[in-house]
Parts: C-alpha cells; structure tokens; sequence
C-alpha cells in the first residue's frame, strides 16, 4: 500500500515579491448597497481574504509557480464557489489561501484553459 507524502513546492524570492506586490496594488470596486451572494463574494470578504494570503498565509507550505491573471479575480471567483458549492461549512482563511495558491501558482484556475 503505498503511502501519502507531503507535497513541497519551491518558488523564487522573487515571484514571491511579484505575487506580494500585485496583492498590495490591488485595487477593489465599490461595495454595492444591500448585496447579498447573489452577486458574488462580499467585498469585506474579499479584502479580508487578500489581506490573509498577502500577510497571514504559510507560503513556505503551498508554493508553485503559474498564471499571471487576476489575483483578486480569482480569489474572489473561488471564495464564491466554496461559499455556493459546500453545504455552509465555514471555510478558514488558511484553506481559502491554500486553495488559491494552488490555483493560482498551478495554473489550474480559469486561464488553464
């Protein structure tokens, strides 16, 4: 039987800076008045998601190299659909950030196409 191992992923101090530099430059529309999920992730979700991955994140643990899209695009895409797809589980932002680092570093998001 064989056993399950650890996955390590190397990436360069300096696409660590550009991925630190694009969350830091982000730039955020305005909240609408009364939203709900119906029009997708909450803006406070969003930046309080971007600031975890950017400032809170274990990148040393979830690291690869891939896509140059939209970060904030897509961790809000994604914060959208664990929200609609489980069954109110509350997701941590350690999980969120982990499943965006793999999509975005991966190139498993939306651009892999």
């Amino acid at each position: 039987m064989s056993s399950v191992e650890p996955l390590t992923i190397r990436v360069s101090d300096a696409e660590l800076q550009r991925l630190s530099t694009k969350l830091t430059t982000a730039s955020f529309p305005d909240e609408l008045e009364e939203s709900s999920w119906d029009y997708g992730a909450r803006l406070a979700d969003v930046k309080r998601l971007t600031a975890y991955w950017k400032d809170g994140f274990d990148w040393p643990q979830t690291l690869g190299k891939g896509l140059a899209d939209s970060l904030v695009g897509l961790l809000a895409w994604m914060y959208e659909k664990v929200h609609d797809w489980t069954d109110d589980y509350a997701w941590e932002d350690e999980e969120n950030s982990t499943w965006l680092s793999i999509y975005w570093f991966f190139t498993a998001g939306p651009a892999a196409a």
